[in-house]
């Protein structure tokens, strides 16, 4: 009897003992990105805006609709507009992510709300968001607005005390920004 069941233990493992396939797939080098969640591409014929002068168009790179390079006192900073579908999970969760990138810790929607500063312009409604973390020196000045599809994102990075004389003139900018429907 234990010979039976010795060898049909040895039978069930062997069968299930088989080499996993290996599906290869050639992809050309310059093949389009495609994403279900990134919708940036699709909607730059939808944006319009107003660019300070001394700001300039820069490469966005393939995650971002668009980006420019930004005087901010002896330094530059950085704009890059990048829009998602949806509510792209949440402005929590983004001004979180946000934080980490500076290396601040996370925030909970109690402080984030009390944080946020609204501005409306063109249709469109922007929450306001300024962090800093003064160990690095870095700060991120953010405007996020939900369309009935999409939600798009205007990150300003830079030195922190340089920002302070760029945030007008951020604030300017996204009044300007038009999103077509």
């Amino acid at each position: 009897m234990r010979y039976g069941v010795v060898v049909l233990g040895l039978v069930i493992g062997l069968s299930a003992c088989r080499k996993p396939e290996i599906t290869v797939v050639d992809v050309p080098k310059n093949a389009p990105r495609q994403s279900v969640a990134f919708s940036s591409k699709s909607n730059q014929s939808r944006f319009r805006y107003h660019l300070p002068t001394g700001w300039s168009a820069t490469d966005p790179g393939p995650m971002r609709l668009a980006q420019f390079s930004v005087p901010a006192g002896r330094s530059t900073a950085v704009l890059s507009v990048t829009t998602l579908s949806g509510d792209a999970g949440g402005l929590l969760s983004n001004v979180n992510r946000w934080r980490g990138q500076l290396g601040l810790g996370p925030i909970s929607d109690g402080d984030l709300q009390q944080s946020i500063k609204l501005m409306t312009s063109n249709g469109l409604s922007f929450r306001m968001i300024d962090m800093a973390n003064p160990g690095t020196g870095k700060r991120v000045i953010g405007a996020v607005a939900q369309t009935e599809t999409d939600t798009w994102f205007f990150k300003l990075e830079g030195e922190s005390g340089a920002l302070d004389g760029t945030k007008p003139q951020f604030e300017a900018f996204i009044r300007s920004v038009e999103v077509a429907q």
